[in-house]
């Protein structure tokens, strides 16, 4: 975030032409990369055992997303180099500036599907516990409920982010170039509260990996044992399957 501030105040500085410029541009370029990459693990890390829960047949599909998100969003930096390294006044480049403008558009597209798709986990999850729901699909889990209030707020900041990012093409504004950080540095406050939170009720490292049954799921079981031996009955989620993607550890 230390960077994203620098280089956007760096922008406001110098000419577009000057090298200063140039660097300025590549490190918010990178800056946004980083922050859009650890968002998003983050989000992965804490929400993969509600998405399995909630949304069983999205999972594979979100984890494989979520797999090759970091060649879309470091695509973005690595066009900002090559533009930056070729433009000029006399020579605009502007085949370079219209692949660098398409692979930030790219990068912020993936953003704003995942943070769909957290957003409607999250809120589904929430709906789904609601005492006032006639029909609850799912046992409640302190931990999830504090991932998923905290996950729907870290993930509309988000979105907030990448609609101002856009905004900002159509519109040169300073005010508008600064209410993309803003929102990406409310975003990750959320996220650092989350696990705070988490730390405070019972453990930060179980709530990926383990689920309470839903409770269409377990009715026969109560049927047969008694719903007192039922009670904590947890099962194990689905592992990440795909070499590299981060998985909350037992």
């Amino acid at each position: 975030m230390t960077l994203l501030y620098i280089g956007n105040t760096a922008r406001t500085i110098f000419g577009v032409y000057n090298v200063s410029y140039k660097i300025s541009l590549v490190i918010v370029e990178f800056a946004i990369s980083t922050c859009e990459l650890c968002g998003i693990y983050y989000s992965w890390i804490r929400s993969n055992g509600i998405i399995d829960l909630i949304w069983p047949r999205a999972f594979k599909p979100v984890q494989i997303l979520i797999s090759v998100c970091p060649l879309f969003f470091f695509l973005q930096t690595a066009t900002a180099i090559l533009y930056c390294a070729n433009y000029t006044e006399v020579n605009p480049v502007p085949t370079l500036s219209l692949v660098n403008s398409a692979s930030i558009g790219v990068s912020g597209l993936t953003v704003a599907i995942l943070d769909c798709i957290f957003t409607y986990i999250f809120a589904k999850y929430l709906a789904d516990i609601d005492s006032r729901s006639p029909n609850r699909g799912v046992a409640t889990d302190r931990k999830f409920i504090v991932i998923s209030h905290h996950g729907v707020a870290a993930s509309v900041f988000s979105l907030c982010a990448t609609a101002v990012y856009a905004v900002g093409f159509v519109y040169d504004s300073v005010f508008i170039s600064a209410l993309s950080p803003i929102f990406i540095t409310f975003a990750l406050w959320v996220l650092l509260r989350m696990k705070i939170v988490l730390l405070n009720v019972g453990g930060v490292n179980s709530t990926s990996t383990k689920l309470i049954k839903p409770a269409s799921r377990i009715t026969g079981a109560i049927d047969s044992v008694g719903a007192g031996s039922m009670q904590g009955e947890k099962y194990v989620s689905r592992k990440a399957g795909i070499s590299g993607l981060p998985v909350a550890k037992e």
